[in-house]
Parts: structure tokens; sequence; C-alpha cells
């Protein structure tokens, strides 16, 4: 997350960088190692566990029913490849691709008219979001898609000026490139692309140079395309992705836009607070930069065009992430990424009279100072405990921001299955939180439904055919979390007087006739329940 000098700052006296530069060390050796050694999330396991089924033969979409593209397998391919299954491995490599997404956007503050200083300072607060908030947020695609995006930005911010068709045709050749990796990773970032491209033509030098323009747009992103497709042809999974399209991602996307309420997304900007109230800010500075006009202390067309290029960015991106996608953290996480970008690209061009900008970032960061959980004593508490070696279960869980998964529960269902002895299919894991088990135990979902208990719940309309094809499986348990279904919390973790191995009283309201409540209760962890599966001559799966 380091910027370098440019000629714009030759100028900069040192003193002001002193400040910066030591908060933003001081906040990267605080967090930096609570970061790495935060626990991998279900979404991360997952696609490991895509990844190491298709290195031991496996074929994606027809073994494992996966709504996104693969461009998130090939970076998991690529990661474990060369680094190892460690999760720390993957944590650092999404450090290093945040680093890569920060430091193009502090060039574009510079871009947009600031100095060295306002770009560390940018920095920081990038950093000091993202650092320090949840897991759930962090080796996801939509942040990993972010730097692409910022790439190709950068691309046509520095090439607007080109006049020959030719070099005009090379610039907007790699700006489609790099859109077209960030498309294998979520075709949502072409709605951001796209008004990107729209914004920026009135800064073309002449309306001629739109034909060249288009033509290196569309010849990048068809050769990413391609390049993608010829490998999943060659893998063999095109016949099964093209099914997952058809018959599979319309109800997903249904299902998405049933679970988006306006409770959840209430509860989402309260735990991304004080962050996301940067989005009121911008708000204000769309509708005053492309329509009101703000006033600014320079006339440059380049200067301009960063900021009103940077406003479409976050416009698109918003508008893709509340209307396209399903409504998670890590979702929105880019769009305050943005938002700050945007509001620092404005203040850094605001006219002398904005004497109240400086106080205004001054008392923001108090705000989110104070509210931080890394300033918290339990959590500056762990620091010594990121240099262990090896980190067990109940450590990991501190380091954890969410209370689900137990991973101490986990480690006592782990131990449960290891000594009856499963091995390839034997055991489904009912909920999502369970999917780092099938990797630590060396075992196969017994049906390509990785997420069964989620899938089951996004397609309604197949959950018989679901469970028919789990019934013809090998599987000989499967375990649950009550907690994930539906039952209180408090309702789960009672214990019963028949001890703690036992299911909770409440358990008896279960519908005990339907699968998998109709199978016995062998073992317990918390709010975890190892179910054996009868014999299925004997026993059939009801609905």
């Amino acid at each position: 997350m380091s910027l370098p000098s440019n000629h714009s700052a030759a100028g900069e006296h040192r003193s002001r960088l002193i400040v910066p530069w030591l908060c933003l060390l001081l906040l990267l050796a605080l967090a930096i190692p609570l970061f790495v050694r935060m626990p991998l999330t279900n979404d991360t396991e997952v696609y490991d566990l895509q990844a190491a089924g298709y290195r031991a033969g496996g074929v994606l979409y027809r073994d494992f029913l996966e709504p996104n593209l693969p461009g998130v397998i090939w970076i998991h391919l690529a990661v474990r490849g060369m680094a190892g299954d460690a999760p720390e491995t993957m944590r650092l490599f999404d450090l290093l691709v945040f680093a890569a997404s920060t430091t193009l956007a502090g060039r574009l503050v510079m871009r947009a008219g600031g100095t060295l200083t306002a770009a560390i300072w940018t920095v920081l607060g990038m950093a000091a979001f993202y650092l320090t908030c949840s897991e759930w947020c962090h080796c996801q695609r939509d942040i990993w898609m972010l730097y692409p995006a910022l790439s190709a930005v950068s691309v046509r911010l520095s090439s607007l000026s080109v006049t020959g068709w030719q070099h005009r045709y090379n610039r907007s050749l790699l700006e489609g490139l790099c859109w077209g990796a960030a498309v294998w990773l979520k075709p949502h970032v072409v709605i951001p692309g796209l008004l990107v491209w729209v914004v920026s033509l009135r800064y073309l030098p002449r309306r001629g140079l739109i034909i060249p323009d288009v033509l290196g747009l569309l010849t990048g992103g068809l050769l990413m395309g391609g390049m993608g497709v010829v490998w999943m042809m060659q893998s063999g999974c095109w016949p099964a992705f093209l099914e997952t399209l058809r018959e599979w991602n319309p109800a997903y996307f249904r299902a998405g836009r049933a679970h988006w309420t306006p409770p959840r997304f209430v509860a989402m900007l309260i735990r991304q607070g004080p962050w996301s109230l940067l989005h009121l800010i911008v708000l204000f500075i769309i509708a005053r930069l492309f329509v009101g006009r703000i006033r600014t202390r320079e006339t440059s067309a380049a200067n301009v065009a960063v900021r009103e290029t940077v406003a479409a960015l976050y416009l698109g991106w918003m508008t893709q992430a509340l209307f396209l996608q399903h409504l998670f953290d890590y979702v929105h996480a880019p769009t305050i990424l943005l938002a700050l970008l945007l509001v620092a690209t404005q203040t850094v061009s605001a006219i002398p009279a904005m004497t109240w900008a400086p106080r205004a970032w001054v008392a923001f960061a108090l705000v989110a100072a104070v509210t931080s959980p890394l300033l918290r004593a339990e959590r500056l508490s762990l620091w010594t405990a990121c240099w262990q070696r090896d980190i067990s279960p109940a450590v990991r869980d501190q380091f954890a921001y969410f209370p689900n998964p137990d991973r101490e529960d986990l480690a006592r269902i782990a131990a449960y299955l290891r000594a009856e002895h499963v091995t390839g299919r034997d055991v489904c894991f009912y909920n999502s939180d369970f999917v780092s088990l099938y990797r630590q135990l060396d075992l196969l979902p017994p049906v390509r439904y990785t997420y069964f208990f989620e899938t089951i719940q996004f397609f309604p309309e197949r959950r018989r055919a679901i469970l028919n094809e789990l019934q013809q499986s090998p599987h000989r348990f499967v375990v649950t979390d009550l907690v994930s279904v539906g039952m209180p919390r408090r309702d789960a973790e009672v214990v019963g007087p028949d001890g703690p191995l036992q299911p909770p009283p409440a358990y008896r309201r279960a519908p005990r006739e339907v699968y998998p409540w109709s199978c016995p209760v062998v073992f317990r962890a918390g709010t975890y329940l190892v179910h054996r599966v009868p014999d299925s001559s004997s026993t059939a799966m009801k609905d």
C-alpha cells in the first residue's frame, strides 16, 4: 500500500509527508498481522474445494453447482498451486491485490490535482476501512475485480489525449483486456465500465476517435473472453456451464431479490459504519458534479475528467451492487472504497473557501478511530498471538468478527467423524458453515450442491429433485447447524438432562419425518448435530 513519488509532488515539503506516512505505517503494523491470521470465510473455502476438485480430475459446474463465472477458480488454482493451502496464503494474496488497488487509487487522487500527501491520506483511509472490516469482506471477487477496473480507468484517463487512430485503438485494446479480466470475476462490472466510457467520451480530442475506441475495447474484451471460453471447452465444463446459465441462474437472481430487504440493508450499513456515511456525501458530489457544476480552483480538463470518471465508476458500481447482486457485506465493500476515493478527488480540487474540508476529514477520522474494532482492547490483545506458528481453533475464533462458524465445535465434529473412519462421499455437510470440513477430512460432497441447505432455499422448486439426488448418494452422515436452519441460539445452546452430546430439548419440536431431522442424532458439538443416515432401502427421504 505504498505510493511512488511523481513530479507533481517534487516540490512538496517533506515535513508534510511525515504525519500521513507515520499514521499509515502504524495502521499497517497493527492491522496486517491480525488481518492475515483471520479465518477464511465459507466462500473462500468453497472455491478452494472446487479448485482442489478440478486438480483431482473433476469438472467444474458438472461436479459442483456454481452460479458464477470461473475467474475466481483460476485465481485459487494459481495461488494454491504456487503458494500452498494455508489460510494465510490466500489472505496475503488478498492483501497484495488490495495494495495494488489502493496504489492506483492514490495515483488517481494525484491526477485529480492532489499532492502525494493527499494520496497517502486516501490510501490510509481505504486501508483503515478494509483491514478492519469483517472477514466476510476479504478474499472476495468484488474486491479483486476492483483492481482490473481501476487499471482500466487509469488506462483510459492516461490516453484521453491520444489523437492517432492506431494509438487510440491500442490503448483501448489494453483497457478492454482489463475490463474483460474483471468480467470473468463478475459480469456485473460491465455496468460501471459502460458508464465510465460514456462519461469519458466528452474528453476525446475529436469524435472520429470513437470508432477506434470502441473497436479496441471490443477486441480486448473479446480476446479475454475468448481465452476463457477456450479454457472452459478444453476442461470439459462448457456444456455444464451453459446449462447453469439457462436453468439455474434465473432462479438464483430471483432468490437474491427476494432476500434483499430494507432491514437487512440498514443492518449492513450499520455494520459498515461510520464509513457508510460517505455515501451521503457522494450523492451531493455527484449531483453537483454532473448537474450543478462544483466550483474548483483549477480549470484543467484532465483534472475534471478524473473526478467525473471516478464518479461514473462509483455510480455504476453502486447500481449493479444494489440492483443486480445479492445483499452481502462484501458486495458493498468496494462501493465504500470508491466513495472514499471520489470524496478525496473532490476535496483536493475544492476552492480555497472550503476551509471546512480538512476539519471535516479530521472529525470523520476521529469517529472512525473511536468506533474501529482494531483499537478495542480485546482485539489488540490478540496481536501477540498473530506470531505463533500454529493457532488453535479457539484462538482463530477470536480473530473472527462473526460468531458462526464456531471453529472449536467444528474441530470436535471433525474429530468424531475421523473416529468413524469417513472417506469419499460419506458425509453431507448440510449448512454452508461446514464447507471447510470437506478439505480438512479429505472428503467430497455426496452431491454437487456444496451449499446444500442454501441451494434448497434458493431453488425451492427443485427441492424434491435435490433430495432425491442426495438419497441416491452413498453418504452415511449428515451434519446440521440448528441456528442456521432457524432455531433461536438461546434454544440451540441449551444442554438438556441427557447431557451435552444429546440434542437440546427444543429439538423435540423438529419435524422428525423430514430429512435430515428424520435421521437419528449421534453426536453434538454446541449447536451442531451429527446425524447417522439409516439404510436408504428402509428409510426414504421425506420432504
